[in-house]
């Protein structure tokens, strides 16, 4: 026990008191003030949580409840504000570490290391003291500490109060960047005036939304080039964390199909140069009310303005910069007042130390006047993710939804989605995630993965449901045999891979009118199952060739996907003879252009001239598949001919009209021409309510006014 003359006394210990209360009522009036919860929190931590954490958690639970404070010796008494040092030292460093710095992230964390030993010593040293009464040295003997190092790291409470001790620095630390990242007074001030008269609606709130990124450049995989390009722009940029001048170039726009990760890209740009980030979205800058969009385009750069340096990152841009006057039926000229006001506030930014930065799916739809050099002065296309890119996606996303996919099926299934973009991953991952769950499987493997991506692309609509299985129809053996080749290797193209084999990419059928391509097509898409077909209009390709590409673009994304391009002698015919060139080589440009051919896209296309189609179209790479469809003959023609008159069971037939009659007699046609033949016999019998059966001369009046012909024999 300690004398009774080194104890404080109850006036000393009231003056303390006193004094923490002052600096608590400094705080809270600080937090009052400027309206700062993140302040508030701060004061919480600083003045009550580390104290009572380090002191009353220690002294009551880890200590057993022995010898009161008041018990201590002089050297004891000044352990809990070397306590409360030690972890705000050790906060300090964590901030210390995340700043972008050859050696401070070192310096930060042997800090933390050296404040958290020092920490861990007052603590035990505490502990010891309440058990022997005096403050333990070598004169005391260091048993009793010795002991209660051990209690330390074996005891629950331990672990618990050393797992506290070296939390509390991190949650200090986040709570000082938020505080860091808050509007300046003067900015909140002029915020809170220039929303003045507006009441309390939600429009008229301004609250920081500036976030600290949670990634850099080097933390996405892959896309070697893109984050080159970006490196290089952001180079001015470095000097605006020591409160450099503003670069004279500003303005970045980002541009690519959806999905494909631009806001990612923004937020990783704002880590590499250890900016705020501040995301603002399209339903923060526009509102149903008039007027009231330019207010609030000009409060979220003011914003900006108040937080630099940041990235202030503008979201679905095309949205409020579209080309003024584009908006057809706006009274109100709103579109053309939101622009000007984009035009006003991204001028005054360049005079700041913000980075601008914009995203759009369309950039042709944006105002020229905004996307101009002195504005935009760098438009960066965001490409669908490369190879390395994809296997990064895939390996996080497995990690993050327990897929439990292993390397080797990461690695093959990234293989597999070329052209797929970042949100359709994530979104397939999801979905064998849900599989997985409900089949009570634990790893994914090629196979989940695979009917995952087609159940998340799938659009019924596309997908035939009527009309005849190749395995159904009638073909003569050759042109069935291609045909189960190609149906084949489309069905197993990873495996076909695998074994040095390879899919068709373009497959061109062609023979005399009405002998069965179309319904070839369908066939061996009704085969495959699941696979799409997107039909190319012949009129709308040649009214804006340019619009082939829309028809690609659908077909990447439903993919497996079959585009059938029918009657293609207009738009695949010899350039040299063709008036329709432009549209021929967007066609074939398309298909296996710059960005190469797309896994499970498939070109069918049908003529009744092959003779007359381009060479380049006819070259490997491209319609190198040929299937010959001709009219039928003989044994195939009887066999057609018997399985239309079997379509048709509400139908009598007189005996004599039978399949090898049909065959003998007419010698060779078409299936379209033999079908229509029929069908023409069958509806002239069918005069009035009593219907007769259909005979041979009702099939010959069919046949001559069908195709021109009469029967060879009656």
């Amino acid at each position: 026990m300690m004398p009774e003359s080194m104890a404080p006394t109850p006036e000393e210990r009231e003056s303390y008191v006193d004094q923490l209360c002052g600096v608590v009522q400094v705080i809270g009036a600080g937090a009052s003030k400027t309206g700062s919860t993140t302040l508030a929190l701060i004061g919480f931590l600083a003045i009550y949580g580390t104290p009572t954490f380090s002191t009353v958690a220690l002294g009551l639970l880890f200590a057993d409840g022995r010898s009161p404070v008041a018990d201590l010796e002089a050297a004891g008494a000044h352990a809990y504000p070397r306590l409360v040092g030690c972890i705000a030292a050790m906060a300090l460093m964590v901030w210390v570490s995340r700043v972008r710095h050859a050696w401070l992230p070192w310096m930060g964390a042997a800090g933390f290391i050296a404040a958290g030993v020092m920490a861990l010593q007052i603590e035990v040293l505490t502990a010891a003291s309440w058990r022997v009464g005096v403050w333990p040295d070598s004169n005391s003997g260091l048993w009793e500490p010795a002991k209660m190092m051990f209690k330390l790291w074996t005891s629950s409470v331990g672990l618990v109060l050393l797992a506290g001790t070296f939390s509390v620095p991190f949650v200090i630390a986040q709570a000082a960047d938020a505080y860091v990242a808050r509007p300046r007074k003067g900015a909140r001030r002029k915020m809170e005036i220039g929303a003045a008269g507006q009441g309390d609606t939600p429009a008229a709130q301004v609250a920081s939304r500036v976030q600290r990124p949670r990634l850099r450049l080097d933390d996405l995989a892959g896309m070697s080039e893109l984050k080159a390009q970006l490196r290089e722009f952001i180079a001015p940029f470095t000097g605006y964390a020591s409160g450099g001048a503003p670069a004279d170039t500003n303005g970045l726009l980002l541009a690519g199909p959806p999905g494909n990760g631009k806001t990612v890209f923004a937020e990783a740009v704002a880590g590499e140069l250890g900016f705020g980030f501040l995301k603002i979205g399209v339903q923060d800058l526009t509102s149903k009310f008039v007027n009231e969009s330019p207010e609030r385009i000009q409060r979220a750069f003011a914003e900006a303005i108040a937080a630099q340096p940041c990235v202030l990152f503008l979201d679905e841009f095309d949205a409020v910069g579209m080309k003024r006057g584009a908006k057809m039926g706006n009274s109100n000229g709103e579109d053309v007042k939101v622009v000007d006001t984009l035009l006003t506030e991204i001028d005054k930014l360049r005079q700041r130390r913000v980075l601008l930065v914009a995203a759009t799916n369309h950039p042709d739809e944006l105002d020229e006047a905004l996307v101009r050099p002195g504005r935009f002065d760098r438009k960066i296309e965001i490409p669908l993710p490369d190879a390395p890119a994809r296997e990064g996606i895939l390996a996080a996303m497995s990690k993050k939804y327990r897929l439990g996919a292993s390397a080797q099926t990461v690695t093959r299934v990234a293989q597999m989605w070329e052209r797929r973009s970042a949100a359709f991953i994530e979104a397939v991952c999801k979905r064998v995630r849900d599989d997985l769950a409900r089949q009570g499987q634990q790893e994914a493997d090629l196979v989940a993965f695979k009917a995952a991506a087609r159940a998340v692309s799938r659009r019924e609509g596309a997908i035939p449901k009527t009309g005849v299985p190749l395995s159904k129809l009638v073909l003569p053996e050759a042109t069935r045999r291609d045909a189960q080749s190609i149906v084949y290797r489309l069905r197993n193209w990873e495996s076909l891979a695998e074994r040095g084999g390879s899919p068709p990419k373009g497959v061109l059928l062609y023979g005399p009118p009405g002998t069965g391509k179309t319904n070839l097509a369908r066939a061996i898409a009704l085969e495959l199952g699941d696979w799409h077909v997107f039909e190319v209009k012949t009129a709308d390709i040649l009214a804006d060739p340019r619009r082939f590409q829309d028809v690609i673009d659908k077909a990447c994304e439903h993919r497996p996907a079959i585009v059938f391009i029918d009657e293609a002698d207009d738009l695949l015919r010899d350039r040299n003879y063709s008036p329709n060139a432009t549209a021929t080589n967007e066609i074939l440009k398309s298909m296996d252009g710059m960005m190469g051919a797309v896994p499970e896209v498939v070109f069918f296309a049908a003529t009744n001239n092959q003779d007359a189609i381009d060479a380049a179209a006819k070259r490997g790479g491209r319609f190198a598949e040929k299937l010959f469809l001709d009219v039928l003959r003989g044994e195939d023609l009887a066999a057609f001919a018997c399985t239309e008159l079997r379509r048709r069971p509400n139908v009598q037939f007189t005996d004599d009209l039978t399949a090898g009659w049909i065959a003998q007699a007419v010698g060779e046609i078409g299936p379209a021409d033999l079908i229509a033949t029929l069908d023409k016999a069958v509806n002239a019998t069918l005069v009035d309510d009593h219907s007769r059966s259909v005979g041979r001369k009702d099939f010959a009046d069919a046949f001559a006014a069908i195709t021109e012909r009469t029967l060879a024999r009656d």
